[in-house]
Order: C-alpha cells, then structure tokens, then sequence
C-alpha cells in the first residue's frame, strides 16, 4: 500500500464461492444435478500446503494478468508476493467443500495453486481500482 493512502481506501476483501463450479462438475462426471448445498463451507488454503506452491508460476500469471489490463505503473514483487500469501489469509473467504481442500495426490496441490491464482487476480484488480479511484479522486473538484 502506498504511504500517502495507508489509511485511506479499505483493504479488499474477496470472496470466492467455488461450490458452481465444482457441483458443475460433479454433474457432468455423474450424469446427474446435484442438490444446492443449503450451507456452504468455508476454508483457507493451509499455509503447508501454500509451502508446496510454484511461487514463480503464481507471480508471471500475475504478471500476466497485470499486462493484459495494461497496468504498467503497478509493481509486483514475487518476495512479497509469496510472504503475502505465506503469511496472511484474513484476505479472502473461500466457500469450498471441506474434500476440496484436503490433499491427495500432486494434482490437489496444483488445483489448490489455480484458486490462490484467482484470487489473487481478484485481489489485485480490486486493489488496483481502489487506488486508482483513490488516486483520481485527489483531482475532483467538489464545487463544480
């Protein structure tokens, strides 16, 4: 966060309910609709977990994301990057099954690795257009 607006915008908080997505999936793998769940879990990717992570893989998809919006004034730090993550989950929420998040094989561990990706992509579009309101707004003139 930028010194002259620590304090100023509010930190984003995201929220990704995955249970769609995965009972999409269930549905086409069983052939049949799956009730909607009436309660929804929810779960943080665990810190061990998030250890096993292919940190530079996260950070150039970040990178990516960044270039395809055309964000050249933002910087991306794949230190801090992987410390965020490492350190600090109060960042998001995740609706998920608890079977989503345990780890079974190499490929658990990969899936896991695409959500952080995604979230991460929300945070950083909501972070980015919150400091780029905050910054505009420096500008506006509230007696026109």
């Amino acid at each position: 966060m930028p010194a002259e607006f620590a304090g100023k915008i509010k930190v984003p908080h995201i929220d990704l309910d995955l249970y769609p997505r995965i009972e999409a999936m269930n549905s086409k793998a069983n052939g049949s609709v799956l009730q909607e769940a009436v309660s929804r879990h929810t779960g943080k990717i665990a810190a061990a977990t998030m250890a096993l992570f292919d940190f530079d893989r996260i950070y150039l998809a970040l990178q990516k994301f960044k270039q395809e919006r055309s964000w050249s004034n933002m910087r991306l730090d794949r230190l801090r990057l992987e410390d965020f993550c490492l350190k600090h989950n109060e960042w998001y929420t995740l609706y998920i099954p608890p079977a989503e998040l345990t780890i079974r094989s190499i490929a658990d561990i990969g899936k896991q690795e695409e959500i952080l990706i995604r979230l991460l992509q929300d945070y950083t579009d909501r972070f980015y257009r919150s400091l780029k309101t905050a910054y505009e707004g420096q500008f506006y003139d509230p007696g026109s």
